[in-house]
């Protein structure tokens, strides 16, 4: 009888070492991923469905580098689930491979293992993010060409042309503008103008094979040379549109005209003297 009582109690404590089937659960984890040589988030809960607190952790193997973003748990109350966010980025020449992955989670001492299926294709569209200002210089505007390129591969664009600007204004387009994996690229566009011009203007950009226009704000107005002659003593007054011009001559034929009253009255007070 003793040695049932003895085989009893190895057995409960054997038990009692043990972690309960079950005690991690996990939802909404994608078994199979497509990659298009741009990061993936894997979202994803994981749930402590065991009788007691326990100490979380993840292990991840994959032929990409990963990144949890947001809180991690360390740890798992009891009954507690914890959203977790994995941001996944292809390794550069990943391009038509097929892997499995590897995710494993430990609650405890208990570990639960996922396999992830991984598919890396080639981008089929251009992976490169433009936008477009424009500020004045010496000599015209400077355009900034702002691209991000989302691919973790080396890609390039054209600046095929600027649209919308006076025809006396002159720029040189760069032909091919290249940018490795991951990057963002500002290169500075010398634009130089003649007439003055407010309004929008647009840049065209030829990337993956197919044509993206962006829009740019352009604010230029050259110096403006002081008026010669009787004007001059406007000392350089800007007369940029129609309705200030005629302000001012108004204004001129009126000081004109008192001074000449002036100076009839001045030579009749002298004549009066004689």
């Amino acid at each position: 009888m003793s040695q049932y009582k003895t085989i009893a109690l190895l057995a409960l404590c054997l038990f009692a070492f043990l972690p309960l089937a079950g005690a991690l659960t996990i939802n909404d984890l994608n078994d199979y991923i497509v990659f298009k040589e741009q990061p993936v988030l894997l979202q994803f809960t994981v749930t402590n469905d065991s009788a007691s607190d326990a100490g979380f952790s993840m292990q991840v193997k994959t032929p990409a580098s990963h990144e949890f973003l947001g809180r991690f748990p360390a740890s798992l109350k009891k009954g507690e689930t914890a959203n977790i966010t994995l941001r996944l980025t292809p390794l550069a020449g990943l391009q038509n491979t097929y892997y499995a992955s590897l995710i494993t989670f430990t609650l405890g001492s208990e570990i639960t293992e996922r396999g992830i299926q991984m598919n890396f294709l080639k981008a089929d569209d251009c992976t490169i993010d433009f936008s477009v200002s424009a500020e004045k210089s010496a000599t015209g505007i400077t355009v900034y060409l702002n691209a991000k390129n989302n691919s973790v591969e080396r890609k390039s664009y054209e600046l095929k042309a600027i649209n919308a600007i006076p025809s006396d204004w002159s720029v040189s387009l760069p032909k091919n503008v290249s940018l490795s994996g991951l990057e963002t690229k500002i290169t500075e566009l010398n634009v130089k103008a003649g007439s003055d011009y407010k309004g929008n203007a647009s840049a065209v950009f030829v990337c993956a094979g197919r044509e993206i226009e962006k829009e740019f704000a352009v604010n230029y107005a050259g110096k403006k040379s002081g008026a010669t002659g009787l004007f001059g003593l406007a000392g350089g007054i800007n007369f940029g549109s129609v309705g200030n011009l005629a302000i001012y001559v108004v204004l001129f034929i009126i000081a004109a005209f008192l001074v000449l009253v002036f100076a009839a009255r001045f030579i009749k007070r002298l004549n009066g003297k004689r």
